[in-house]
């Protein structure tokens, strides 16, 4: 099972990361790493997580996306983009956009987390005192 109170912070703090490096300040990529591994292993195969993607997504964009299917190929970008930042071949202008979705991307998490916990905090859940 997914923890998206858990990813939704992960989310966020991987686009502090890329604010950061876009920034110059550092090139430390931690919770990105750890959303790129947690994407490959768990996300990809995750229905759920095409819906949460899908809203995230559609933000963005006026792709029109008619089955979870179309998804596939922003993804595959996205798995790419997360890769190519961790090995600091990202373009400035694309870790902007990567940032921008990854915050959107945070927020969605946040709502599915709800949906699923609806008397629970996300984020006070996994805070530690």
């Amino acid at each position: 099972m997914i923890d998206y109170g858990e990813l939704s912070l992960i989310t966020a703090n991987s686009a502090l990361e890329i604010d950061n490096y876009i920034l110059g300040r550092n090139k430390s990529f931690e919770y990105t790493e750890k959303l790129l591994e947690t994407f490959e292993e768990k996300l990809l195969k995750n229905p759920t997580f095409s819906w949460t993607f899908y809203n995230a997504i559609k933000k963005g964009t006026d792709k029109e996306f008619e089955k979870v299917s179309d998804l596939a190929p922003e993804m595959s970008l996205l798995k790419l983009e997360l890769d190519d930042i961790i090995k600091l071949r990202g373009k400035e202008d694309r870790a902007e956009d990567l940032r921008s979705f990854l915050i959107e991307l945070s927020g969605q998490f946040s709502c599915q987390y709800i949906s699923e916990n609806p008397h629970t905090n996300p984020y006070t859940h996994h805070m530690v005192a």
